[in-house]
């Protein structure tokens, strides 16, 4: 559309800005950082700054450091990780386990007679408070755990069934 000179009308959202710093300006260049929540469209909010200043302005790069409890700080590069992987135990100096990876989402574990519906891919009844259920619909994905604590499955909340849907099933 934009090449044909259409204008798309942007559906608002509601996001939080919960930090913006000015790191340098170089004219006609600024650099800054942004800590948001999900669903920040950078390319937008460099678009609606430039508006308020009344030049215009665009997105020139883009470099996303940091995701949920991951930095791109902690990260290793290849050239880092290869040699690792000939040391003993070094699985725990630079490769997080899939659970803990996926740690901000909420965990759910299940009986022994659902483990078998989870590997199947099959939806599984849930119980607990209402608070817990309402943080489940609130979240984008859930944790299944056996009763033991092995992640067996992530999976989506289905409010109405009080069910959990499996979205991907491991092992």
């Amino acid at each position: 559309y934009a090449r044909q000179g259409i204008d798309v009308p942007r559906k608002q959202r509601k996001i939080s800005i919960h930090k913006i710093e000015l790191l340098d300006i170089d004219l006609p260049f600024a650099g800054f950082t942004v800590v948001c929540s999900k669903g920040t469209y950078i390319r937008t909010l460099c678009h609606d700054i430039g508006k308020k200043l009344g030049t215009g302005a665009h997105l020139f790069k883009l470099e996303r450091t940091a995701i949920g409890p991951f930095s791109i700080k902690d990260s290793l590069s290849l050239e880092e990780l290869s040699p690792l992987r000939k040391q003993e135990g070094f699985l725990n100096k630079g490769v997080y386990t899939m659970d803990s990876a996926l740690s901000w989402m909420p965990e759910y574990r299940v009986t022994d007679s659902q483990v078998g519906d989870v590997q199947n891919g099959v939806p599984v009844s849930i119980s607990g408070s209402q608070d817990f259920l309402d943080s489940l619909a609130a979240s984008s994905g859930i944790r299944v755990k056996s009763p033991e604590g092995l992640l067996l499955a992530i999976g989506s909340f289905q409010p109405i069934r009080k069910t959990v849907k499996m979205d991907v099933v491991f092992g």
